[in-house]
């Protein structure tokens, strides 16, 4: 199984894309969670989703999942910033260790 996720990005370029996908139930769903127009600009990463990934496959070997590739909806640089930074361990585990913080400005 190989998952695809979205690299670090804004709601507003996510929207972007859903918009030119097609993909307009997501699109309005994004749309409400954007009412607050402050998030718009904000860059998400998917920190929490790829450590409960790795969680995942670490307590279960046959589960199966290959491995991650990322869409870099928010930008090339930006992804491979991320992504650089969470490989040379440059990150700061949350107090419940569901997810983590890449030490990089995005």
């Amino acid at each position: 199984i190989h998952i695809g996720v979205a690299g670090p990005a804004t709601l507003k370029s996510l929207l972007s894309y859903a918009r030119l996908c097609g993909i307009g139930a997501s699109a309005r769903l994004l749309r409400r969670q954007g009412a607050n127009l402050a998030k718009l600009g904000m860059v998400s990463a998917p920190d929490r989703l790829i450590a409960g990934l790795a969680r995942y496959r670490a307590e279960d070997q046959k589960c199966g999942v290959a491995q991650v590739h990322f869409f870099t909806f928010g930008g090339l640089r930006r992804s491979a910033v991320w992504l650089d930074a969470v490989r040379r361990g440059e990150i700061d585990w949350r107090a419940d260790r569901n997810g983590f913080t890449a030490r990089v400005e995005l």
